[in-house]
């Protein structure tokens, strides 16, 4: 039976495997790093050498407060570079973005805590930097995404107090630098109440859309979900606000391939919602994802299928990282937690180029009461040699209260500084190894029968068999022929509840397409697999 295992102790852990067939190569590892501080990231990228890029924030290996932390590891786990940027102050990243020099850009906060200024920084190939901007005032300012424009400039959002309309009030912040880190223009935007930029990307006609949310709610004092278009200069061409039945919270959209626009975000009662939207931000459908666990969406990325990964957590307190793989219509095709001894989430999720997946953000320790850096690389069906389980997830379609607003302002502001920063170049202690621990009073238990797809699919010889038990029960799985013949049993005795997997091994038998089906109690379930020799 499958158990949850501990986060080792180790500073920097990779638990790396490598599953493989004739067709496809998939691997899978899972990176800890433990300075025994706080230590997360935030944003991921995938270059165009399939190597993988991570930014969040260290408290263990910088100047002694918060410092921004950059990583670099190739495709199976293994740290190329890292750095830290920062003073003896707090500063993080937010997210990272690449540029067409190979280099990176990094946006986030830079500040004593209280005040944050607005930080936009850029860096080479290796994390060499060539320039980092601050933009502040007599209050707190904030970058929360960072984009390359066509001209190969930054464009930046997030919020500021210092500049808005009102003060003491946040306002929508969107920032236009050049190639060289010199501003050309900044706007802050925003209604009588406070609002935050949190994604934003160049359009085709020039313009940027910037998605965030809003306390000017359709509901008095709710968060509503905001979407502004802008034109080439940040004047507002139009602003939609999309509200549920409470506070409604969006961190991210993506583009589909055919010119619309999907939303992801989590509402008041922590429910994980989708929308979907025409190029002007009319709503085509809606769709929320129920379970029995309180449910949190921070990240969104589009498949190669046209289909979506979402990223982010499952339970309120001691939360679990979720990941949920859906159609392009939104209809979920799995969902899984990964859990560990503590709480687990992920702040970013990416499709990787061999249709697995990568995901990053933070685990608390129980052991020293720190939150760990992890990343975790996973199949195609979010399968990995971390510990995880399937969960059950309803989708309910509805729909959103959408309507336009006409009384965003928009102001003209901004004083840029160079920041002045340390870099240090950690050498954290790598350790290789399997994850042993194990804490039997965190065993997972499933709620629902399940037999999953077998992993690899096409394969040769063997495969892997996984099913989900949520009681003791008689188990039978058997292997037939396209013609119902049994060509072999693989389980045929009683269990107890938990997770399984069962290995086929096709040496013996010819090329072509088999059905495996298993029965326990009243269920009953098949599927196919396809042997390639």
């Amino acid at each position: 039976m499958r158990t949850s295992r501990i986060l080792s102790p180790y500073l920097f852990v990779i638990i790396f495997t490598s599953l493989s067939n004739n067709i496809l190569s998939q691997n899978s590892f899972f990176v800890n790093i433990d300075g025994n501080s706080d230590d997360a990231s935030q944003s991921l990228i995938i270059n165009k050498n399939g190597e993988y890029i991570i930014g969040g924030h260290t408290n263990s290996f910088g100047m002694g407060s918060y410092d921004l932390y950059l990583l670099k590891l190739d495709e199976y786990g293994n740290l190329n570079w890292n750095k830290t940027y920062g003073n003896d102050g707090m500063d993080g990243i937010r997210e990272i973005a690449m540029t067409d020099d190979s280099g990176y850009v990094l946006g986030g906060y830079a500040g004593d805590g209280n005040y944050w200024d607005f930080l936009v920084m850029r860096v080479d190939s290796v994390g060499n930097p060539k320039w980092a901007k601050t933009i502040g005032g007599f209050d707190a300012d904030e970058c929360n995404a960072v984009a390359q424009t066509n001209d190969n400039g930054i464009i930046a959002t997030g919020y500021t107090k210092s500049y808005g309309s009102l003060p003491g009030g946040k306002d929508i912040y969107l920032v236009k630098f050049s190639y060289a880190g010199e501003i050309e223009w900044g706007k802050a935007m925003g209604s009588s109440s406070d609002d935050w930029g949190h994604y934003v990307k160049q359009t085709q006609d020039g313009g940027y859309l910037i998605l965030g949310f809003s306390n000017q709610g359709y509901y008095y004092n709710d968060y509503d979900i905001v979407l502004i278009k802008t034109d080439p200069l940040g004047s507002i061409s139009w602003t939609n606000i999309y509200s549920l039945d409470g506070n409604e919270y969006a961190f991210e959209f993506k583009e589909t391939p055919d010119g619309c626009l999907v939303i992801a975000g989590y509402t008041e009662n922590r429910n994980i919602f989708l929308i979907k939207t025409d190029s002007i931000g009319s709503v085509k459908w809606a769709k929320r994802f129920l379970g029995s666990e309180s449910c949190y969406a921070y990240s969104l990325n589009l498949c190669s299928d046209g289909g979506f990964i979402i990223g982010g957590r499952i339970g309120y307190d001691d939360y679990d990282a979720l990941m949920i793989r859906t159609d392009e219509n939104g209809n979920i095709m799995w969902s899984r937690k990964y859990a560990g001894s503590g709480s687990e989430s992920f702040a970013d999720i990416k499709e990787t180029f061999d249709k697995g997946f990568l995901a990053c953000g933070n685990a608390n320790s129980i052991e020293n009461y720190s939150n760990n850096l992890i990343i975790i690389k996973t199949d195609s069906t979010g399968q990995s040699e971390c510990v995880s389980s399937l969960i059950k997830l309803k989708s309910q379609q509805f729909t959103p209260t959408a309507y336009q607003i006409f009384d965003f302002h928009s102001v003209s502001g901004g004083v840029v500084f160079d920041w002045q920063y340390n870099i240090i170049n950690p050498t954290p202690k790598i350790t290789y190894s399997c994850i042993t621990n194990i804490r039997t009073d965190l065993d997972l238990k499933p709620s629902f029968y399940s037999l999953e797809q077998n992993y690899p699919n096409p394969f040769n010889p063997t495969t892997k068999i996984n099913f989900a038990l949520p009681q003791r029960g008689v188990v039978i799985l058997k292997v037939y022929d396209l013609l119902g013949r049994e060509i072999e049993t693989l389980v045929n005795e009683e269990k107890e509840a938990g997770y399984y997997d069962v290995i086929f091994d096709g040496s013996e038998f010819s090329s072509g397409t088999y059905i495996y089906t298993l029965n326990t109690g009243n269920f009953r379930e098949s599927k196919k697999l396809l042997l390639i020799k």
